[in-house]
């Protein structure tokens, strides 16, 4: 389930834009100017007409990554999160058309080089997600926990799933590598979160009974 709404626009309306109109859904970028920064909200999607952008992401840790470079015929700025956690800067001069979300639906229907850089994008979201609750909670497992959980809800609501079920196995040692603690200590914060009534277990995983609160927990200093 993608992030955007998908407009119902009729054929017959879109032929008839105005010049003034096309124009306006082109933008002309010069060597080192940025089309989209971290944390810019998202509201556009975009091809790549003339020119090549450098499409990179500076981690919470510090690492600066190189996610890939676009050329023409590449569209960017796709993605779950209703902001970016990436930015995209002009590697040459560079024009960029914006693409409609209709059309990116039908794109990623027939193109499987393009569903797979959706796919990617996902899971580099849901890392930054990860490593941004880590790192910011070093002094309170609790609430590390917490955000680990808010955001595996908040993939679920994206990704079209019911958002209160966490269906993996959240108390294994992998997620507890994850979060940088023990089995032990992630036990314990779980079995305080069922106390205070935020999350109970079920046959089919981990249910969030009150996501508020547990987002209101996590955020708390």
């Amino acid at each position: 389930m993608l992030a955007y709404s998908v407009p119902q626009i009729d054929p017959i309306a879109r032929s008839a834009f105005s010049a003034d109109q096309q124009k306006a859904r082109v933008r002309r970028l010069a060597r080192g100017e940025t089309l989209f920064h971290a944390g810019d909200a998202r509201h556009m999607l975009y091809r790549v007409e003339r020119g090549a952008l450098c499409h990179y992401i500076r981690w919470a840790d510090g690492r600066h990554d190189v996610i890939e470079f676009a050329f023409p015929g590449d569209i960017i700025g796709f993605g779950h999160m209703d902001s970016h956690i990436s930015t995209a800067q002009a590697a040459a001069r560079t024009i960029v058309s914006h693409i409609d979300p209709a059309e990116f639906e039908q794109l990623m229907a027939d193109d499987a080089q393009l569903a797979g850089r959706y796919a990617s994008a996902v899971d580099r979201e849901f890392e930054f997600m990860r490593l941004r609750a880590v790192q910011s909670t070093q002094d309170a497992p609790a609430r590390r926990v917490a955000s680990f959980l808010a955001a595996l809800s908040y993939m679920g609501v994206r990704e079209g799933r019911d958002a209160s079920l966490i269906p993996d196995e959240v108390s294994s040692g992998a997620v507890a590598d994850q979060l940088g603690m023990n089995i032990a200590a992630l036990a314990r914060v779980l079995s305080d979160l069922k106390a205070r009534g935020m999350i109970t277990e079920t046959p089919k995983g981990l249910r969030i009974l009150d996501l508020e609160a547990l987002e209101q927990f996590a955020d708390a200093r």
